[in-house]
């Protein structure tokens, strides 16, 4: 076995990225091809090349569990998700109803019958020194 400057786990990593975005379709996933890590990975790669996919389900029947597999995990996943999004969604709801019965009660002691900001008894013309503003006749003199 050849001796690398990489560790087999930095390699096996590039390998394993490389393998999922070709499989994944990502057109956007450039390397560098001329790195020793690379070029390392692409040697170790040679040496032990990976699996034929068929090898892994090599019958109909172990293809239709796998598949069946993975239907149940995506079906677990959904539930759980969905789950969560129903607590989120209910908690969401929760907070803005206290929100609005908050405002509510705000609203109701702000405008109800007592009257904080009433202009009731209240007469400019008492409050002040200068109580004939309107009038076009000059001050008396004193």
């Amino acid at each position: 076995m050849p001796r690398y400057t990489n560790s087999i786990n930095e390699l096996a990593s590039l390998l394993h990225n490389i393998e999922l975005s070709r499989r994944a379709g990502l057109p956007n996933m450039y390397y560098d091809t001329q790195s020793l890590l690379y070029t390392e990975a692409m040697d170790y790669r040679e040496s032990f090349p990976p699996s034929a996919f068929a090898s892994l389900y090599p019958t109909q029947e172990a293809w239709d569990a796998h598949l069946m597999d993975e239907r149940n995990v995506l079906d677990a996943q959904q539930i759980i998700h969905t789950s969560r999004w129903r607590e989120e969604i209910q908690a969401r709801d929760a907070r803005y109803m206290a929100e609005q019965a908050a405002a509510a009660e705000m609203e109701r002691e702000l405008f109800s019958e007592r009257e904080f900001f009433g202009m009731d008894g209240f007469d400019p013309n008492t409050t002040t020194s200068f109580t004939d503003y309107m009038s076009t006749d000059p001050p008396a003199d004193s």
